[in-house]
């Protein structure tokens, strides 16, 4: 599974106390989640990732990394749900190449249909992307 990962700096303080998970831009802090996620402990980065999709419901990063959180948890059926989800609300914002490479991957995991699944994926990123997409993403061969 792909993640996005950041650089494995010590967790702010202010996390560690319980407090907002935003920068001092306003920026919603992504690096907790991603020591968590560093450290095998899924459960823990699901839950900042969570936090950070309540604030933030178009985060992209955040939303992928959840459902590679919940698939880690055991969770298939719940991880595929979330990534079909997100790319059916906004595929424009959400047909990027580490969402699909996670969403066939999740498909062969879940099902003999897999192909048939990934072959859907590739007429919808046609349909919005054109020839210029990268899909040896879409694990077709």
């Amino acid at each position: 599974m792909l993640d996005h990962t950041g650089e494995g700096q010590k967790r702010p303080q202010r996390v560690r106390d319980g407090g907002s998970i935003a920068d001092g831009d306003g920026q919603l802090e992504l690096q907790p989640a991603f020591l968590y996620l560093g450290q095998n402990n899924f459960s823990e980065a699901h839950k900042f990732f969570t936090e950070i999709l309540r604030m933030d419901p178009t985060n992209a990063v955040a939303n992928n990394n959840a459902a590679v959180c919940l698939l880690y948890l055991g969770k298939l059926k719940d991880s595929l749900r979330q990534l079909e989800a997100m790319v059916q609300q906004d595929p424009r914002h959400y047909l990027h190449e580490s969402v699909l490479f996670n969403l066939t991957t999740m498909y062969e995991l879940e099902s003999s249909r897999s192909m048939q699944k990934k072959q859907s994926l590739l007429e919808a990123v046609a349909s919005k992307e054109g020839d210029s997409f990268n899909t040896q993403c879409l694990k077709l061969a």
